[in-house]
């Protein structure tokens, strides 16, 4: 689970400025700067440059996807090689590792029925067994 809290970045590098800023202030529709060796920290649309990324943190492909003017790019997502400018599409608390996290951690938390049928089952069984 913090493995997968950890895909992305807390920084980004503002395109314009090359400041670096903290990932959930950046809002929807920024252009942020993506060097090569970078993960991207906020799902986004590339709108300028191309390059290869490595997602198989998100999707197990594992071969890098090419990227290019209009591609798609995911939070938690490794750019290989070449510059892109990314305009970001969401929010680094509604990126899409985000989502995942938050479902990973859900999952964790609920118990499922046949869980919950065997804890109370247990709690009168083991008693009785000692």
């Amino acid at each position: 689970m913090s493995l997968l809290m950890n895909l992305a970045p807390q920084k980004a590098i503002l395109a314009e400025t090359d400041q670096i800023v903290d990932a959930n202030d950046v809002k929807v529709g920024t252009i942020l700067a993506i060097k090569a060796g970078e993960v991207i920290p906020i799902d986004g649309i590339v709108v300028e440059g191309k390059s290869e990324v490595d997602e198989k943190s998100l999707t197990g492909e594992s071969f890098p996807v090419a990227k290019q003017l209009q591609s798609l790019v995911w939070a938690g997502t490794l750019n290989i090689d070449g510059y892109i400018s990314v305009k970001t599409t969401a929010l680094a608390e509604h990126s899409a590792v985000a989502k995942m996290a938050r479902l990973v951690e859900e999952a964790q938390n609920n118990k499922s029925k046949t869980q919950r049928i065997i804890d109370c089952c247990a709690k009168y069984y083991t008693p009785g067994l000692l």
